[in-house]
């Protein structure tokens, strides 16, 4: 019995020996994967990361917009028959220049013409009618200084007198009110213009008040433009300057005469600008080029190349002079230009801005840098 005794208890070491063996490689292997999971940890003998840097200052940064207009004229009218017939003659189309009292259409005039001559004869029966009423009058007049008449039929002819005059009156005003209906049938240029717009046909039955044509006055010219809303809140100055697109030779001088309160779908704000002087190239409808600037701002002018993110927005690497170290500096893009970013808020004068080297880098961390000329 004793061997068997003796021979369990060496088996059973043996196991306590490969427990413990497999638990130390277990502490082991959970040891290396923690410090595995570990940042690395700055030594303080990093290398700085060397870079270029600038020094920012604010500037006079005056924005420049170019748009496209259309030469249009400050006033414009709408003309229409203000009496409804078939047009019968039509002497002008678009494009045509007319002067004050030239006729433009005529409608068929029978109608009015009748109404004329019913008018007129009305206004015939009631002068005669008067003519008879004043004789009576007269002789009744008469009758009653010599006593051979009442009163009550001196009161009578003056009355029929008075009612005589009054319809006469009335027949005058009729007769003056359908020769103007008569006047209407023919439609004439209220001023001198041009033609822009024509919306009726020979032979077409025209209501009151339809329009007939549109007529842009001779005179001042306006150029109509769309600016962009962001255009406006830099605020345009009124130096502009307007060029023919087909001859920019031609050029003139505007100002900013009214502006549309409302803005579009797409942000843009229509624009009316006063032409100081027309010139003979500048016709109606004629495309023009509008060059004009906004009052001068103070901001910052960098690089595009310094322009990084943080938390999906507009930042740059500033370096701190004393420490050499750098921080992340969040910045307000005014403007994307040609010659970089402008700056409007993040950042202040003299301060380092990182340009060139390495847009790689964390907060605080040391660098090394020259400085760029701005």
């Amino acid at each position: 019995m004793l061997p068997e005794a003796s021979n369990s208890a060496s088996g059973g070491g043996g196991r306590e020996r490969l427990l413990r063996l497999c638990l130390g490689m277990a502490c082991c292997a959970g040891v290396l994967q923690l410090g595995g999971c570990q940042q690395p940890v700055r030594t303080e003998g990093e290398v700085p990361a060397a870079v270029q840097v600038q020094k920012v200052q604010a500037s006079a940064y005056t924005p420049r917009f170019v748009l496209t207009g259309e030469v249009v004229a400050r006033s414009q009218s709408d003309l229409a028959f203000r009496v409804g017939g078939q047009v019968i003659n039509r002497k002008v189309d678009v494009g045509d220049h007319v002067a004050a009292g030239d006729l433009l259409a005529s409608l068929d005039p029978k109608i009015q013409e009748a109404d004329v001559a019913a008018a007129a004869a009305a206004l015939q029966a009631a002068d005669v009618r008067l003519r008879q009423v004043n004789a009576n009058f007269e002789r009744q007049k008469a009758l009653l200084e010599q006593g051979f008449t009442t009163r009550r039929d001196f009161d009578n002819a003056l009355q029929e007198c008075r009612s005589a005059e009054a319809m006469l009156a009335g027949a005058q005003a009729q007769l003056a009110i359908t020769r103007d209906v008569l006047s209407q049938t023919t439609l004439k240029a209220p001023a001198a213009g041009t033609i822009t717009a024509r919306f009726m046909e020979v032979g077409q039955v025209a209501q009151p008040s339809q329009p007939a044509f549109v007529l842009a006055l001779d005179g001042p010219r306006d150029v109509v433009v769309d600016v962009q809303e962001a255009a406006l809140v830099a605020g345009i100055r009124d130096s502009i300057h307007v060029a023919l697109l087909s001859n920019p030779s031609v050029t003139a001088k505007a100002e900013i005469r009214e502006i549309s309160p409302t803005v579009s779908a797409t942000g843009a704000v229509r624009i009316k600008l006063a032409l100081k002087e027309t010139p003979p190239g500048m016709v109606l409808g004629t495309a023009v080029r509008v060059t004009a600037q906004a009052a001068p701002r103070s901001l910052f002018i960098v690089p595009s190349s310094a322009l990084t993110s943080i938390a999906g927005k507009a930042a740059v690497w500033v370096v701190d002079q004393p420490g050499g170290t750098v921080a992340l500096r969040p910045v307000e893009i005014d403007v994307y230009s040609n010659s970089g970013l402008v700056i409007a808020k993040g950042l202040a004068a003299n301060d380092l801005v990182v340009t060139a080297g390495t847009q790689l880098l964390h907060p605080d961390q040391k660098v090394t840098f020259t400085e760029a000329r701005s």
